[in-house]
């Protein structure tokens, strides 16, 4: 080859190369398909946008979350983040460490999203963040033990404690519970809320600025303590983990759980046919519909020098195909509108549950965050397992969040 042509081709290629531009993406993965997912979209993006290099960083769900915040700070952070939606969104924006996506959400996703997810990256009435997936908590049963013993599934508070009745007064457990990691426990008291309270109150409570010795706190109290006195709950469950419990509901020794739709994935594939899934039960029918629906979200860094080229990013990532792939990847539902539900029934159910819902919220520990909900969940734990009653769980959840939220 001509020197010449070989000097030119050398310039022009490394021209390329300096003006191939950056964006350095961080992600969670909770499993090996969920990275395999985020990696396959990711190489996708570089082929539409070829002069583009994404150094992409993948990390497992604990090790992530204990070094968000202090990468966020970083001079150099990452330009696009995995978050939780909740309380992590509202603390980085308070810290000026995301971008507001108001002007994407209204020109390009307002339409395309499903509206449920908008209240989890929505903070002061701006959008800081792309939903991706979510799920749905709601009340699992045994379609054979409901028929066995003649009985529907609850759908008013009449209802749960009758059937907790009928399904004592024959031996069964009404509700299989495995509180030993704590957070199942919360569950209960997140639904009751929402049910007696609404979200806003249940959200302002959970972020310090309501007092958790507030008598609205003190119905969701009695409530629950209306189902530990009929008996809903199965015994020693501080022993169990929630997947130990499990066999219960595959058995037919317990009837129901109350569990977000990512423990479908255990069910055994003989089996899944044996459940089905509802809402929590209406308490007040003044109160609409709100639902817990955790959402996983990607953010832009308010320090990115790349701000154009992350939007890009996001919009990608906002596409039916892209959230497809990464939605089936763990077993959850797209935020998408056109998102492909397939046949699951699980997976059906669940989007219906939030397509109803007049909003949703995270789920107790990511809208109250981790100082507070390490120390609340044990409190609720003892509450649960009689060993203490409302009126001091609720002055000690009270001082805790005093302590360290002030209202």
């Amino acid at each position: 080859m001509n020197l010449n042509v070989l000097i030119m081709l050398l310039v022009i290629l490394l021209t390329t190369a300096a003006q191939a531009e950056e964006l350095h993406v961080w992600l969670l993965a909770v499993n090996g398909a969920q990275r395999s997912a985020f990696a396959l979209e990711v190489s996708r993006f570089e082929k539409i946008y070829p002069g583009v290099n994404v150094q992409l960083n993948i990390l497992e769900n604990e090790a992530y979350k204990k070094m968000l915040f202090t990468t966020l700070r970083q001079k150099q952070a990452p330009d696009v983040l995995f978050m939780f939606g909740g309380r992590d969104i509202e603390d980085a924006v308070q810290q000026n460490l995301i971008h507001s996506l108001e002007p994407q959400w209204q020109s390009a996703w307002k339409n395309q999203l499903s509206p449920a997810a908008s209240s989890a990256v929505m903070v002061n009435g701006q959008h800081y963040g792309l939903p991706l997936d979510y799920y749905a908590w709601g009340i699992y049963y045994n379609i054979a033990v409901f028929h066995h013993y003649g009985i529907e599934p609850p759908h008013t508070w009449k209802d749960l404690l009758n059937t907790c009745m009928v399904l004592r007064q024959n031996q069964m457990t009404p509700f299989a519970l495995g509180s030993k990691e704590l957070w199942p426990v919360a569950a209960w008291f997140d639904n009751l809320d929402l049910r007696l309270n609404g979200l806003q109150f249940h959200l302002e409570l959970l972020r310090g600025r309501q007092s958790w010795n507030d008598p609205r706190v003190s119905r969701v109290f009695a409530y629950w303590q209306q189902l530990m006195s009929s008996g809903c709950f199965m015994l020693g469950h501080e022993k169990f983990g929630w997947r130990d419990v499990l066999p219960f509901l595959y058995h037919r020794q317990a009837a129901m759980m109350l569990m977000g739709n990512f423990w479908t994935a255990q069910i055994p594939s003989p089996l899944r046919t044996d459940f089905a899934l509802i809402p929590f039960p209406v308490i007040d029918p003044h109160v609409p519909d709100f639902e817990d629906s955790p959402t996983d979200v990607l953010v832009i860094s308010s320090r990115t020098r790349h701000l154009e080229l992350a939007q890009k990013f996001l919009d990608f990532f906002a596409l039916i195909p892209v959230q497809d792939d990464i939605a089936h990847s763990v077993g959850m539902l797209a935020v998408h509108r056109g998102f492909h539900l397939e046949q699951d029934p699980f997976i059906v159910e669940s989007r219906l549950i939030i397509d109803h819902a007049q909003g949703v919220a995270q789920y107790f520990d990511r809208d109250a965050g981790a100082l507070f909900s390490d120390k609340a969940m044990n409190i609720l734990e003892q509450f649960m397992l009689n060993k203490e009653d409302a009126i001091h769980a609720q002055n000690e959840l009270d001082h805790l969040s005093q302590k360290l939220n002030g209202y």
